[in-house]
């Protein structure tokens, strides 16, 4: 069966259900439709959007996580089904873990995400952090990961930015196309298949492993997203390097590319960036695979492999059998 990720864009469109498939009826009276069974999440960002009743009731039946974005396309909220998976043990575990597993755990998340950070910056011809990684276990803590951060985003911003900004600037004009624009809406998506998956596995969100529980928060889901985080970061790159060179291939673009990178871009040319953006994400999300073994396995199944693992890493109390999606040994296919 065959996934897909809706994004829900244009305001004003009521979304229902008709004979199994979920129609959208947009506001300019054009209607679309697609089989439920082959939605795996729905990002909502268009306003004045309208769910029935009764999509609401199947999506969740076929355990469908809806997202919804504010304006800066952040997770504002979810829809999530019950879990089917209730796991007692894996609950029982998740509260009585020790602080040495936590810390453990939480170290080789961490250590995976800053390697794959690495990973991102040569591949996007930036070289090597200039940072030497301690091999002590109990020195990985905030003030490195905060320290390796600032070093990371200072050389991915400055490769890749429009209009030279950085990663923790809050821009007022939200009609600037800014790399925060795809990096945040990345995010979104990526966590919502984490959400999804921890739900499917029996876990409970709200009980993080070094992320603490905060009101709207999910600290687990912010955990284990911390080293598929440069997977996004690797997907924003590669669009803003294509885009700029006029190269997005399997993209149908017909939109000019801005002549001078300091001018600001109008609003709409701002939606189109995105709207491209989304066409491209999804594309790359069908494309890159991860070596497992004999096989490859699709992001969105790389992500649930490395959830079953982390299961059983809580399950045995056992950190070493958890397995990270790999961006040392990934690849896109054609």
């Amino acid at each position: 069966m065959s996934y897909h990720i809706l994004h829900l864009l244009e305001p004003g469109t009521y979304i229902k259900k008709e004979r199994g498939r979920l129609v959208g009826d947009f506001a300019d009276g054009s209607k679309k439709s697609l089989p439920i069974e082959n939605i795996k999440a729905i990002i909502a960002v268009g306003k004045n959007l309208t769910f029935s009743s009764q999509l609401i009731g199947e999506l969740l039946q076929n355990q469908v996580i809806v997202l919804f974005c504010n304006k800066k396309y952040q997770p504002s909220g979810w829809l999530t089904p019950f879990s089917v998976t209730i796991h007692p043990k894996v609950h029982q575990q998740q509260f009585l873990a020790s602080p040495k597993f936590n810390q453990e755990l939480w170290t080789t998340l961490i250590k995976q995400k800053f390697y794959h950070q690495q990973w991102v910056l040569q591949n996007i011809g930036l070289g090597q952090l200039i940072l030497d990684l301690p091999k002590n276990i109990n020195q990985y803590n905030y003030e490195l990961e905060a320290k390796i951060a600032k070093n990371y985003f200072r050389s991915y911003y400055g490769k890749l930015s429009f209009y030279g900004e950085r990663r923790s600037e809050k821009r007022e004009n939200s009609d600037q196309v800014d790399l925060n624009l795809f990096l945040n809406y990345g995010y979104a998506i990526l966590s919502s298949f984490i959400h999804r998956s921890l739900l499917v596995h029996g876990f409970i969100p709200l009980v993080g492993i070094k992320h603490k529980a905060r009101y709207n928060s999910y600290p687990l889901v912010y955990d284990i997203m911390e080293p598929l985080r440069p997977v996004i970061d690797f997907i924003v790159a590669k669009f803003v390097i294509d885009l700029k060179s006029n190269n997005l291939d399997g993209i149908k673009v017909q939109l000019k590319i801005i002549s001078d990178p300091a001018r600001p871009a109008p609003h709409d040319l701002s939606h189109q960036y995105l709207s491209i953006f989304i066409k491209f994400t999804s594309l790359i999300f069908s494309q890159l695979r991860f070596k497992k073994k004999e096989g490859s396995l699709k992001l969105i199944d790389a992500i649930d492999f490395y959830i079953r693992s982390l299961q059983v890493a809580f399950l045995n109390n056992d950190q070493s059998q958890i397995w990270v999606p790999d961006l040392n040994h990934s690849f896109i296919r054609d």
